[in-house]
């Protein structure tokens, strides 16, 4: 603390210290003007509660105008972790990833009881990653454009990087490219309940760890926290104290301008790093509704500022345009319409025998047309085509290309997504192509077709190269999760064609419907119906 005669003393050393810079006498200025004053007899008298306060005040304006590659206080170098962390095998269908930094562990019959211990519900374990902070999934970075030869022109948009979203994509890949993960538990096995601390909102403080293979047998582990801050996908936290990791890893990619930090700097100084964006929409919505300039912007915005992403999360309206030297750029935060990705997941669909499904966590209520998640990156080319092995499985036509999702890459969950209904469409297919009834008309094939589409309650959308799940009607308010259906395509040109093409391809009682319509003497289907009927 100082004495009554601060001010005076910091006179002094303003005088004698010229050399100083403005940042470091303004934190000298915060200080003193954040203390209390006390006299030399009464400073040992400071009760506790007025220094914490003194102290805070102080640590407030120091904390905003610190940028995240400034040097690194000693003092706040969290002591390294002790080798030999013990480490809980997670199997892959019982990790979900929410968003860049927090997950969940699904609980079952085969998790172990070190794990079990760190339950934060009846059946699951939420984890967040400690001493680092993903992008919020729900917001978004919108730039927007002014002409500098005309300045009366408001300002329209250049971009919107979705930087909470690209966390959470790169997240998923990583996990779903690893051979194992792992999630730091106890040390001690013979305690009866985790030790692990939980934050506010009940969540375990723990890394979660990927093996990789080596090609040699042996399994290469990293932290998920320090890969993710090495890709620049998150920021080092210091509320708890600094993990130099996590610290060193964002710097590098800070260096290299990976990830979201090939964005303008400002994003990243306060009031825009999302533990203060947290607080600020709370205490001080309107200020993120200003536009705020970017200062230093580089030659070819367009080039510098793109998502380097293999599959970036996009938009209709998002959009690259060329610019001149002299216009003028700002951004501001804005809600981001891809947030319903991160309650996206995957688990044993309720149709049975049916395999996995996509589901959607308990939501609020979601307007039709809402961005749901990925099915595939991009069409594929007319050489990759020709050339595919895919089992066409997950092969959809569209008027916009061919789009196939046969290899899961963590992000592209609609492939997951079932259509409901088909074996029971089937089955009265049979049952109307079975002699001697009449063959089925054009009419009954439509009424079977909207039955299964009344079903459905997501459907296809191609926005900018992208094929992505949006949902395809008003989806109301749920408590629970909801089991995401959408149509492949109809019974004729998909069910049939890909079984009369791959004999065999779905199995069960489906592979043997379509056997009986394509090959049985019983079924009322002439030839010429069958060369029609079950070809695309």
């Amino acid at each position: 603390m100082h004495c009554s005669r601060s001010e005076i003393h910091a006179q002094y050393l303003r005088n004698k210290y010229k050399g100083l810079s403005a940042a470091t006498l303004n934190m000298s200025y915060y200080f003193a003007n954040a203390t209390n004053s006390f006299s030399t007899p009464t400073i040992s008298l400071g009760s506790p509660t007025q220094v914490y306060e003194a102290v805070n005040r102080y640590m407030k304006p120091f904390l905003q105008q610190r940028k995240l590659d400034n040097p690194l206080p000693l003092s706040w170098i969290l002591p390294r972790a002790a080798d030999g962390v013990r480490l809980a095998k997670v199997q892959h269908d019982n990790f979900h990833l929410y968003d860049g930094d927090s997950c969940e562990i699904t609980i079952d019959d085969d998790t172990l009881e070190a794990i079990r211990k760190m339950r934060t519900s009846l059946n699951k374990v939420k984890i967040r990653l400690p001493n680092q902070d993903a992008p919020e999934t729900c917001h978004s970075v919108r730039i927007y454009k002014q002409s500098g030869d005309d300045p009366t022109i408001s300002q329209h948009t250049f971009a919107t990087r979705h930087i909470g979203i690209e966390s959470l994509r790169a997240a998923r890949q990583m996990v779903s490219e690893a051979r194992s993960i792992y999630v730091e538990v106890d040390r001690d096995a013979s305690l009866a309940s985790s030790s692990a601390p939980m934050d506010v909102h009940g969540r375990r403080l723990t890394d979660v760890w990927l093996g990789y293979g080596d090609g040699d047998g042996r399994e290469r582990r990293e932290a998920l926290s320090r890969k993710l801050a090495l890709e620049g996908y998150t920021m080092s936290f210091y509320t708890t104290g600094i993990d130099k990791r996590i610290d060193d890893a964002m710097r590098s990619a800070k260096r290299e301008k990976r990830g979201m930090f090939n964005l303008p700097e400002e994003l990243f100084c306060y009031p825009f790093r999302p533990w203060e964006l947290r607080q600020g929409l709370k205490k001080n919505p309107d200020m993120y509704k200003e536009f705020r300039p970017i200062l230093n912007v580089p030659a070819d915005p367009a080039v510098s500022w793109k998502p380097k992403q293999r599959a970036p999360p996009v938009e209709a309206d998002d959009e690259w345009p060329d610019s001149q030297d002299n216009d003028l750029f700002f951004f501001r935060m804005v809600k981001c319409p891809l947030s319903m990705e991160t309650l996206c997941f995957r688990a044993k669909s309720t149709i049975p025998n049916a395999g996995y499904g996509l589901f959607l966590k308990p939501h609020k209520f979601v307007e039709r047309g809402t961005h749901l998640c990925l099915y595939a990156e991009q069409p594929l080319a007319p050489e990759e085509l020709a050339q595919s092995q895919s089992s066409n499985m997950y092969m959809l036509e569209t008027s916009k290309g061919t789009y196939d999702a046969e290899d899961a890459t963590g992000n592209n969950l609609g492939r997951y997504a079932n259509q409901p209904n088909v074996l029971p469409a089937l089955q009265r297919i049979k049952e109307m192509s079975t002699k001697p009834r009449p063959s089925m008309n054009e009419n009954d094939w439509k009424a079977i077709e909207a039955e299964i589409d009344a079903a459905c309650n997501a459907e296809y959308k191609v926005v900018r190269k992208q094929l992505v799940l949006v949902a395809k009607i008003d989806l109301q308010e749920s408590v629970n999760s909801e089991e995401i259906f959408t149509n492949y395509g109809s019974m004729r040109n998909y069910w049939i064609a890909a079984e009369r093409e791959k004999p065999g391809c779905f199995g069960g009682e489906i592979s043997s419907i379509v056997r009986f319509l394509l090959n049985s003497p019983d079924c009322n289907w002439t030839d010429a119906q069958r060369s029609t009927l079950g070809s695309k």
